[in-house]
Parts: C-alpha cells; structure tokens; sequence
C-alpha cells in the first residue's frame, strides 16, 4: 500500500552494507576509468569525486555558472576509448570536464531504474561561451564519429553522431532550497530571477533561450503522425508504464481495430554484464514469447518492428489484469482487519489455486529449457474473470533465457533471487524456484526486501501467519524448502505441485499477540537503543546516525531524518542525552539559505526537539532562523509547512510565555485561512493544497492544518480558526472510502496516488487523531463516529513498515491517544499492543541489539520517521502512557478526563 510514496532507494544502496549511504561513500574502481585520465592529465591537473562524478579542473579554470554543455554518452565496451579519446582533445585546450566513476556506475547510469531525465550521461564538457562549445562540438563530432551510445533524452544529439549531445543549463551546481528542505538546481533567467535548472527527459529550453545549434542537430523524432508507430499503424492511448529502457504503451491496432501492449527498448540501454541492450533484451523476449504462444501462459506476441531508431514488441492486450502484489493486497488475510471464516476459506482456495498455476508455469517452461530468471511480483499478472477463477499470466521475459541458446542476463529482484544468483549474475531453474518461495510469501505478506537483511526473516513470519491464520504447516515447510541455502533440499516442481494440491480447511482468523507477549518490552527498547548508541559515527557531518536517505537530500538535524528526532526520542526514554550527541548538534552551523522552515524537516522541529531537551537557549535562536523565511509560506501542510512551524510558535509561546509567539501563530492562522479552497458541489467544507498534491491526510494535507487551527483557536479563543478547522473536516469527511465490507473509513493518500492508507503520515491513524481532538473539544458525534470507523481500518498488525510516518509505529500512536478515554481504554491498548506485536516481526539482530529497516525494508535506518528511534519511542509511550510527542494537547480541555462519554458511547454502541 505504501510503495508509491516511497522513493526509490537504490542510489543509496551502492555501498555494501546495513546502512543507507550516500552515493559519495561508493568506492569506485579506479582502473577503469580514474587510472588512465590521471595518466593522461597534465600534474596541475585536479581530479575530484563528486558523487556518481570524476570531476577534472585545474587552477584557474573559468566555469560559467550556466549555458550551454556538452554530453557524450557510450556503451560499457566503448566508454574507455570514447574517454580516452575525449581526454586527450580537451586537455591541451584545458576545457574543464567530467566523467562517471566507472563501468559499476555507466551500467547503473544507461539502466532501466535511473532517471530518464539524467540517463546516458558518461562524460560532461563545460564550454566557456556559445563560440567555445560550437568549436567543442565540432571538433568531438570528428573525433567520435562511429562510436555508440544512448540517446540523451534531455539533449539533442549533434548531426549524426551517435553518442554527441548538447543542452542548455547549470554549469556550476547552483542551488537553492524548497519547502521539502531538498537542494533544486537553478539558473537565472534574463531579469536575474531563479527559475529551476529542469532536468526534463526531453530537450527544454528555458525562456527566451534559443538554440543556436538546431541546424545542425539530430532530434528524436519522425515523420509519423504525432502519437503514432510503424506509419500510423498503432495509435498510442496510454503509457503504462515508463523506464530508462523504453515505456510500455496501451495502443489501437488500426490495422486489427483491437487494443494492444507495446513494449519498447532504446537502443544501449539496460545494457546487462553479457552485453545485451534493451533492443536485444526485447527481441529475445518476442522470440520466447513465440516459443511458449502455445502453452497460453503469456501475451500472445502479435509483432515486432523498428521505429525511428527504437525496436518494439507487440503483444495481446490482457484486459483486466492485475500483478500478483495488488491482487493479494486486495485478498489478502493480512490486509483485513475484521476477516471471518468464509474468507480465510476462500483466501486459501485462491492461494492454492494460483500458486498451482504458478508452479505449472515454472514447470512447463524448464520443460522447454527456459529458465524465466526474474520471477518477482512485477512480473506475475492475474486475470479475474467474471464467474470463474483468477487465471495467471507471466509477463516481461526481458529477463528470461533459453538454455544452450540465449546468454543468461543480469536482470533479478534482490528479495526475490538468492544472494548467490546476484553475486554469478545469473539465475538457474534452481533459483525459479526460490522466486517461487518468494512469491508464494508475497500472497502471505510482501516482507521479501527484508530477506536482504535477514536471509532468514521469513520464519517468523511463517510462524506468525500459522498461529494467526491457520496457515498450513505443510505450505509453511515448502517456502521454508524453497527459501532454504540448500538447493539440494529444494523440492522438486512435481513436490511442489503436490504439496499444493492438499486441502485445507482453515479455523477462523485470530490475530495475536505472542510477539509482544513474549518479549521484555523494557529490554526491547533498551536494545534498540542500543544499536543507535553503537551505530553513531561522530566523525561524520553528513549524518549522526543511519537514517532514511532524506537526511543527505536535506540536512544532518531534522526531526524527521536527523539526530535530533533520534535525540529527543532518547531523552524522551532515558531522561538524558549522551553529551556527545548534543555537541554533535550544536557544531553545525545553521541558518535559513541550507535550513527549510519547516516541522518535520526544517527549523521548526530542530527547536521544537531542542527546547524539550532542555536546550532552551539554542531552540530560541534555532526557531528565530525561520522568523521571515523566505519558504515560509509556501506549502500550507504540518510536515514541512505553515501549520507546522504555526504549531512550533504555539509550543514556545506555552513553554515561554512570549506573546511574540503567540502573534507569529496568528499569521499562520490568517495565511491558512486565505489560502483554502472550496470545491462548490460541497456545502461548508474546504481544503489545502500542498506541493505534493491535494491530501486529507495529517502530515500533508488537511487534516494536519485543521489540527493547528484548534490549537490556534484554544490558544487565542478566536472562533473563526475553530469555524474553518470544522469547514476542512467536512471536506475529509466527503473524501473518505469504505474498505471492504467491513465499514472501515479510509481515505487515497493524495489526489496523484490512489492508495488508501491508514499510516501517520498520509492515511486514516493521522486524520482519526485530528478527529478525536475536535471530537473532544466540540462533542459533535459526527467526529466520534468516523473516529469508531478509522479504528476498523488501523485495528491491524500486518503493516508494510514499522515505523513511525509510514508503518505501524505510527498507528500506534493514535490508539495511545484513544486510550486517554475510559471507553476506549481497553480496545485501544489492546490495538496498540496488537500494532506492536507487529512490529516486533521486523528487528534485525546485530549482536545483542535490535534494528529496525527503514523504508524500503533492505537496510536499517535509526532516525524518528522511518526507523528504530520512532519504534521505541512508541514502545515507550505504551509501557508508560505518556503523552503524545509534537502535540500541543496541553490546549485541551480536560485532555487526562473523558468528559463527553455519552456522544462516544453513542458512536460506538
């Protein structure tokens, strides 16, 4: 559920390892292309990593700070000679430039996972003036003509040279800071206004920019009707789905008056360690796809051509079709919170049913030698007919071979392939059946990242699922098998198969909690602690302790990400903080051009997390550097906008008795009011928009902003905040979604991701916490009642992360705040303990410690909003029924007391 408003990790991932890191800590091989540059660079000469870069200069050297540069991209086998050949023209011209660290990089760089806008990029010119880079271009197109390379989709490619393109841009990395608290880059434009540096994956001029190359440029184009391929044949309805690679595309065939999938592959892209680029990749695919059309397991390829110079595959529309990990999230036992008997009956019957499917797939096609090598829940589809079971389809055979005749690729899913098959770079029949164990947990529940960390999470998840849902101790041991070190233990496809044939009649659901029970919560948290103690590096600037990669994107303090949020959290467990880590905190300069504004990320929580250590002083002139930010009001939202550091005002204005604070929330509160919308269809109600979308959720969208004007309006008395708060739980209230048939109340993260979540940060647990304090504070029973049905879709322990904005820690907090409620006292902790025992299926040993992985399950992160430091904070709110951390519920009437019992006991029967 969660996936989509995760970014993508894997830049972070390059260094071996527990730990995020960022892509400065890779160690490059340097012989493949550092070695022979040095040995070609006059001695005053600098080369410098930057990043994913070999940055070379000298003394002296004049950069403009933007215009026009020159890329050159290259194949793996062509990249040395391509660079070699460009170091010794630009050196004696003493031309500034820079290449990728080495082939690691190049091959990650031309892949099918990195950005479209940045892809194909080996080496960087910079010119001095137009005049330069037009005798640069010249004087390249001679020296590399024949070479090839990827087309850069963000420049044009000068004449007929394969691998020469220009853009317009930042030539010196010019920076400035966004709301988010992330660097963008920029340029001037002619009145000497920042505008953003847009890294399109198309060629974009910015205004009134001309391009004084165009008669000698090559675009990526044709002089097809627009929108069309193969002369007009198929008219493109849809993108599917977009990669470096090439998209995939939803067509009519005009020809045929039928809806088609065409799937494309650029040309020196997706490039894998056996030299197969993504046209090859797709060819090979159309040919498999034709060997096995009989077998009717797949897309029936219809045809395969070259357009432009880009190859496509056209295959059969599968109309109706979902992949394997959206249907089971639909089904899935682990997913409801309120499943009978009937539909663990049910859920078992499919179960069996498509992974029978599944394995005869696998069988039939190792029956004709080919090994399907990328088996992952991407690439599984399920077909639901209307009266009849769900039928599977296996697509995308980019990474598929047939024995004796294809090459084995590269392509695998780590959590999904064993380590070993990603260390020989290539999969076996063996290795499909380890996917198979694989999937066959992702029906049960999509924990197969973590395996990454924990070669041997999945026990205890198995355990779990037997004790909670009657899982079959005979399908647990044949993932135990299949997931197993031993491939010689690995059953057989006809075991497998007979295994899967044996019935089951399930008891009904009864999700527990012996995770919790059985562990020593105290000594729980101490543990966990206890890895953030050993994990801290304090000769380090860019982070105190492992985070989410947001902290290298924003800053090393935040709340969110950085070594506050893991500090208060301490102090809120232990009392006190190691002296070590508030000198470490104090070191860094701060101020508002490398420091957002905002709660979660920025200034506002900085001070917010200080002020409650005890560091008054510093948390003064911490929130002071937010005072007349110039990003200030720039988003409206609690996580990293107005409400946010309207809320931070609040909090020093009771620890202070400051009016000036109390005056700085004002003009929140008046910025929030002007700035809502109203949709007209809807009576009374109003909204927010963020950056990031339009949300009901606490964290982005309304309900976080809502939440700050009740403070604002018991902090002042002032009716109109309170007025306008209930005007935006109107509009939520009109946005929610029913789950299921059992009436729980969600809503989609955001106008731009459909998923309904019920997390902290986006979902239903954020927005009921918002609910029951204007329940409170106005015993309106229309509040108390959607609070009784967010508790239908948070009374959960199977989450996808576990921590605090995305995962279960987080929804813990709200049951700890129902709690406070003498009716809600006893389901509220018996949810959170519910929670919690979930979360106790993630830790990762490390000696005698405990870790938690962060957001996206493959490595371990320490920070408050993704990691172990925001679990164990919840762990420790629970045992002591503290009071919620970044509240202001001092504010509340009679918060400890339940003073409207019968408008609760009414929504709640």
């Amino acid at each position: 559920m969660a996936e989509m408003l995760v970014r993508d990790k894997v830049l972070y991932s390059l260094v071996r390892g527990d730990y995020y890191e960022p892509v400065s800590r890779y160690r490059p091989t340097r012989e493949h292309f550092y070695d022979p540059v040095r040995s070609l660079l006059p001695e005053e000469w600098d080369i410098q990593q930057h990043n994913v870069w070999y940055g070379c200069t000298y003394k002296g050297a004049q950069i403009p700070a933007q215009g026009w540069k020159i890329h050159l991209s290259a194949t793996p086998a062509h990249a040395p000679a391509i660079l070699m050949t460009v170091v010794r023209l630009l050196a004696p011209q003493k031309v500034t430039f820079k290449f990728l660290t080495d082939r690691t990089m190049l091959w990650l760089s031309n892949g099918k996972g990195w950005s479209r806008g940045a892809s194909g990029k080996f080496i960087t010119v910079y010119p001095t003036d137009t005049d330069h880079c037009a005798q640069l271009l010249e004087s390249l197109y001679e020296a590399t003509i024949g070479y090839w390379g990827p087309y850069i989709l963000s420049d044009r490619r000068y004449r007929d040279n394969r691998i020469l393109h220009y853009r317009y841009g930042g030539l010196l990395p010019v920076k400035r800071l966004d709301v988010s608290g992330t660097s963008v880059h920029v340029i001037q434009d002619k009145d000497g206004r920042y505008i953003d540096d847009e890294r399109t994956p198309f060629f974009h001029l910015p205004p009134e920019v001309e391009d004084p190359f165009l008669k000698h440029s090559t675009a990526a184009v044709d002089d097809a009707e627009p929108g069309t391929l193969k002369n007009g044949r198929y008219e493109i309805e849809a993108a599917l789905a977009v990669s470096n690679s090439g998209g995939v595309y939803l067509a009519l065939d005009r020809h045929e008056g039928r809806k088609v999938v065409i799937k494309e592959g650029r040309p020196y892209t997706n490039v894998s360690v056996r030299g197969l680029d993504a046209v090859q990749l797709i060819k090979k695919e159309h040919r498999l796809l034709r060997l096995v059309e009989d077998l009717d397991i797949s897309a029936r390829p219809l045809d395969f051509f070259i357009d432009w110079e880009h190859a496509y595959l056209v295959e059969s529309y599968l109309e109706g079709g979902n992949t394997l990990r959206n249907y089971f999230a639909n089904i899935s036992l682990t997913m409801r919170t309120r499943a009978g008997p009937d539909e663990s009956r049910e859920y078992y019957r499919l179960y069996r049913t498509l992974f029978t499917q599944l394995a005869t797939m696998l069988k039939s096609l190792h029956e004709r030698n080919i090994v399907f090598s990328d088996l992952s829940m991407t690439n599984v589809l399920v077909i639901e007919r209307e009266g009849g079971d769900p039928e599977l389809k296996l697509i995308d055979f980019e990474g598929a071979y047939e024995e004796g005749i294809d090459l084995p690729t590269h392509l695998m899913t780590p959590g999904f392939s064993p380590q070993e098959a990603m260390d020989r770079g290539m999969a076996t029949r063996q290795d499909d059946y380890y996917a198979l164990g694989s999937l066959m947990m992702v029906g049960l529940f999509p924990m197969n990242p973590l395996l990454v960390l924990d070669r041997d999470a999945h026990e205890r998840y198995l355990e779990a699922f037997q004790r909670d849902f009657d899982f079959p101790p005979h399908l647990a041991d044949l993932i135990r098998r299949l997931l197993g070190r031993d491939t010689d233990k690995r059953p057989d496809i006809d075991e497998i198969l007979s295994i899967l044939s044996v019935d089951h009649e399930p008891r009904a659901p009864h999700v527990g909690t012996h995770e919790i029970d059985a562990t020593d919560l105290e000594d729980t948290i101490a543990r966990v602690l206890e890895h953030c103690d050993a994990a801290a590096d304090f000769e380090r600037r860019d982070r105190l302790f492992p985070a989410d990669p947001t902290v290298f994107e924003t800053n090393p303090l935040s709340l969110g990400h950085g070594a506050c949020g893991v500090a208060y959290a301490m102090h809120r467990i232990r009392g006190h903080v190691d002296p070590r880590v508030l000198e470490w905190i104090r070191s860094h300069p701060v101020d508002g051009n490398n420091y957002a504004p905002g709660l979660y990320v920025g200034l506002s929580g900085i001070a917010w997390s200080m002020l409650n250590m005890g560091l008054r002083e510093e948390a003064v002139a911490m929130l002071g550097h937010a005072k007349d930010h110039r990003l200030l009001w720039s988003s409206p939202n609690l996580f990293h906008g107005a409400a946010g550091w309207g809320m931070a005002q609040l909090r020093f204005f009771l620890a202070t008795g400051d009016g000036a604070y109390l005056e700085e929330a004002r003009k929140a509160g008046r910025f929030l009011v002007e700035s809502r919308e109203v949709e007209p269809e809807l009576h009374d109600g109003c909204f927010w928009s963020s950056p990031e979308g339009i949300s009901a959720s606490l964290g982005h969208g309304t309900a976080g902003v809502a939440l700050f004007l009740l403070y604002l309006h018991l902090a002042t008395g002032d009716d109109a905040y309170l007025a306008v708060g209930r005007q935006g739980l109107n509009w939520i209230l009109d946005k929610a979604v029913r789950r299921h048939e059992e009436g729980g109340m969600s809503w989609i993260a955001r106008d731009r991701t459909p998923s309904l979540m019920p997390y902290w940060r986006w979902g239903s647990s954020g927005i009921g916490r918002t609910f029951l304090r204007y329940w409170h504070v106005t015993g309106d029973a229309s509040y108390a009642e959607a609070v009784a049905d967010i508790h239908v879709d948070c009374d959960r322990k199977y989450a996808i992360f576990p921590g605090y904005f995305l995962g279960l820690a987080g929804i813990v907090d709200m049951y700890l705040d129902l709690a406070r409620f003498p009716q809600w006292e006893d389901r509220a902790m018996a949810s959170a303990r519910k929670l919690l025992a979930g979360c106790m299926l993630f830790p990762v040993r490390r000696g005698n410690a405990l870790a938690f992985p962060g957001e996206s399950l493959n490595r371990i992160s320490c920070d408050y909003g993704t990691g172990g430091a925001g679990v164990a904070l919840m762990m420790h709110r629970y045992r002591t029924r503290g009071g919620a951390s970044f509240m202001l519920d001092e504010l509340l009437p009679d918060w400890s007391v339940q003073d409207r019992p019968e408008s609760l006991k009414a929504a709640l029967g």
